[in-house]
């Protein structure tokens, strides 16, 4: 007789509602069945529903009790059975095992890599089941909860904390716990997976090998080893959940389990160019990784333990980002209670990130500072790749350790760039004497996030440099057009033999591209000095902005034909403003734009201290001896060029920087007059002053020439000052070419420009001084005659 559909289908319900497992749903099935076959069911099968059957039959076989003697008749059962748990217990695959963190308590860990790991720890990640498709059995090894829970007749059916390469519940284990395979082991303990059957989650249990059982001192550092790694609670130190014995395992503590990759093998990775390595771990993040194992460190020294094995293999960064300090078993406690520790009688560490103190042995020397050393060894090896020592032996290892100076890490791997501020601060944690180190993390810790936040704020200037370029260059892009058009029509302006109509309609049509022009050039200037000011650091943004300079230089003004007051008085803001902000860049870009190409050497501060690099850039375009390909001879940015050579050879203005020179180069007025002319005379109003250009003229006091002047000579610049009436008159002894300044320009100009003004007044104190000794001399010589 074959057992009813409806009863294996409310018994499959069961199953996948987590309330009977396998085995207890093949004895409730099988008691059934036979019960029915042997006509045992009172009342007869018919007359009470199979859910009801089958629940009493269960109570039965969860509580344990005998439900005699059960041959499976009808196999299709099974066959039903097996299918459905081949269709939904079906794990996902994990791959290699995981490692996790071991302590070798035997004595020195053996590296036998530059890095300090054996092997290059796997990327490994905790997979569960897919939730969808999850059944949870009951564990058939029974704690007091899981009792408790048969009792109350619930039973948990969640358990996102069970990994897919974990033990079964029911499997092998203490009451507690479920043990899995082994997933770490050192030289006198290991780790396996294992899971807790009541939190129904994976962790990890760390016993010792079964033949250090009997040693008392192994015994108590184990001991002691679990019990200062579950005394220090902190995110970034592997948590404790329990310390226990059973009959199997002996003394054990459960702890977290970890997923993820070592330090070390992830520095392992950088040195093989490992692409997923080089983009999850640049510099940066190293740093932040750095500076969550201090501030953990930090933390262990406020409850005075120091962890004596700092390395990279014993810092685990998951897959979430989270950063675990692992291995506390060579963990000493600071003070005396440290001396009595299991662990003050064993001499062990890494060979190649040991402190010196460590190497001699003396742990009432180990102190935070012992720490802080390995922390150096730590940053070493993030910085080069490389441990701090390395020799043939592990003997000659510890003696470089004791009497070696560290190569500095920028030599150690030339090829990987390595931050000077970051250097110092290595060695300085790596200092022989205790003394020289650090005296506390919290300091070395300072220093880094120092450096990093200067880093970040490098960073977030280079991308505000980036966006700047990029919004400048969208700006530029539009004008390919119309700086073309420009540059045809000022060459035709300024080319011999065109007739007036064509002069015209060239010039209304430059007037309308150039208002075009200054509105595009002053947004992107905008947007560019903006950025620089705010601190964008792009050399390509700089140098597109000194590019912009001479944009407005040659299209708008100077330019080669003039521009309306307008576009002249935009153009002349636009120029000021790069000026100031960028001027190194407008200098090189004005050197390239001179025919020196894009090997132009670089300016330096020093170099534009000492000459003037800007003026040497607009002399080579529009200067009397202009080198560059389209070198304007001819127009007004020809004439200005003129200006600005001959006024940096007159005294007044010679302290002025030559960009500050072209407001006055521009409101020069060219004056000529005859021999024997006077320029202006003794007792009028002093309304300018006149720069001689070429000739001769003579200074008249009270009808007496006093003096003779030239060449770069300056006339009447006291008398604009206050717009006091003239000293004395000044008459052509030869034909005169002049430049004049009107005493409102010069006023203005000197208002507007605080180093004009300055320049300036030094000359003219100056020359009152001069003039004071000149004037005192010829009274002298006036009352020395005889009457």
């Amino acid at each position: 007789m074959a057992i009813p559909r409806d009863a294996i289908k409310y018994a499959l319900t069961l199953l996948k509602q987590g309330r009977l497992r396998l085995p207890e749903l093949c004895d409730v099935m099988a008691t059934y069945g036979a019960r029915t076959l042997t006509g045992d069911q009172t009342p007869p099968v018919g007359e009470v529903p199979a859910s009801e059957v089958i629940d009493g039959i269960m109570v039965d076989v969860l509580r344990g009790e005998d439900v005699g003697e059960v041959v499976l008749g009808d196999m299709d059962v099974a066959d039903e059975l097996g299918a459905y748990f081949d269709d939904h217990e079906s794990w996902h695959d994990l791959g290699e095992d995981g490692a996790g963190p071991v302590t070798d308590l035997d004595g020195l860990q053996e590296d036998s890599t530059d890095l300090g790991g054996a092997t290059a720890s796997p990327l490994l990640r905790r997979v569960i089941r897919d939730p969808t498709d999850i059944v949870i059995k009951r564990a058939q090894t029974k704690t007091r909860l899981a009792r408790f829970f048969t009792e109350a007749g619930i039973e948990p059916t969640v358990s996102p904390g069970l990994d897919a390469d974990g033990p079964s519940l029911d499997g092998e284990g203490t009451s507690q716990y479920a043990i899995g395979k082994q997933i770490g082991k050192g030289g006198a303990g290991y780790v396996t997976h294992g899971v807790d059957r009541d939190l129904r989650r994976s962790v990890a249990i760390k016993a010792l090998h079964e033949k250090h059982r009997d040693n008392p001192l192994l015994l108590r550092a184990f001991i002691e080893e679990a019990i200062i790694t579950g005394g220090l609670e902190h995110p970034n130190i592997v948590p404790v959940y329990q310390l226990g014995f059973s009959e199997e395992l002996g003394p054990y503590y459960v702890m977290k389990r970890l997923d993820g990759v070592t330090l070390g093998g992830a520095l392992q990775g950088l040195r093989k160019h490992d692409p997923e390595m080089e983009a999850r771990f640049d510099l940066d993040r190293l740093l932040t990784i750095f500076i969550e194992v201090c501030q953990a460190i930090v933390y262990a020294h406020d409850r005075r333990v120091v962890h004596c094995d700092l390395k990279p293999n014993n810092v685990l960064i998951g897959h979430y980002g989270e950063v675990m300090l692992v291995d506390w078993g060579l963990a000493y406690v600071m003070g005396e209670i440290g001396t009595l520790q299991a662990r003050s009688q064993f001499w062990s560490g890494t060979p190649g990130f040991m402190a010196p103190e460590q190497v001699i042995g003396d742990v009432t020397a180990y102190d935070q500072r012992t720490d802080i050393w390995a922390l150096g060894g730590l940053l070493y090896a993030m910085l080069c790749l490389a441990r701090p020592f390395v020799g043939k032996t592990k003997q000659e290892t510890l003696h470089m350790v004791l009497n070696d100076a560290p190569i500095p890490p920028s030599r150690r791997n030339p090829t990987r760039r390595v931050p000077e501020s970051l250097e110092r601060i290595c060695l300085k944690a790596m200092s022989k004497a205790k003394e020289d180190r650090y005296q506390s993390v919290n300091e070395l810790l300072a220093d880094v996030e120092n450096h990093l936040a200067g880093r970040r704020r490098l960073r977030q200037r280079v991308e505000l440099g980036q966006k700047a370029l990029a919004e400048v260059r969208t700006e530029l892009d539009r004008l390919y057009g119309t700086e073309a058009v420009v540059d045809a029509l000022q060459t035709k302006l300024v080319e011999p033999g065109v007739s007036r109509e064509k002069l015209g309609q060239w010039r209304r049509d430059l007037l309308e591209l150039r208002e075009q022009l200054a509105m595009a050039y002053r947004e992107a200037i905008r947007i560019g000095v903006e950025a620089i000011e705010a601190g964008a650091h792009h050399p390509s943004l700089n140098a597109l902005v000194g590019d912009l300079y001479w944009r407005v230089f040659r299209r708008l003004y100077p330019a080669r034909v003039p521009a309306n007051r307008q576009v002249e008085r935009l153009a002349t803001e636009m120029l000021r403003q790069v000026g100031e902000v960028a001027l190194l860049s407008v200098i090189q870009q004005g050197r390239r734009l001179a025919g020196m190409g894009d090997e132009a050497p670089p300016v330096t501060d020093s170099e534009h201290g000492s000459g003037d690099p800007w003026l040497e850039a607009v002399l080579a375009y529009c200067g009397p001896d202009a080198t560059a390909p389209d070198a304007d001879h001819e127009g007004v940015a020809a004439e200005l060029g003129r200006r600005l050579s001959f006024l940096k050879d007159v005294e007044l203005f010679r302290e002025v920087p030559g960009m500050e020179l072209l407001p006055i180069a521009a409101a020069c007025e060219h004056r000529v007059y005859r021999a024997n002319t006077p320029i202006f005379n003794q007792g009028d109003f002093g309304d300018s002053l006149y720069i001689i250009v070429d000739g001769f003229v003579n200074v008249v006091i009270d009808g007496t020439a006093v003096n003779s002047i030239s060449r770069t000579s300056v006339l009447g610049e006291i008398a604009i000052i206050d717009g006091a009436t003239r000293t004395a008159s000044a008459v052509c002894a030869s034909d005169v070419a002049v430049y004049r300044l009107s005493a409102d320009q010069f006023r203005t100009i000197v208002r507007d420009n605080g180093s004009i003004g300055l320049a300036v007044m030094r000359v003219l104190t100056s020359r009152l001084r001069q003039s004071s000794v000149r004037e005192g001399a010829l009274r002298a010589i006036h009352h020395q005659r005889p009457v």
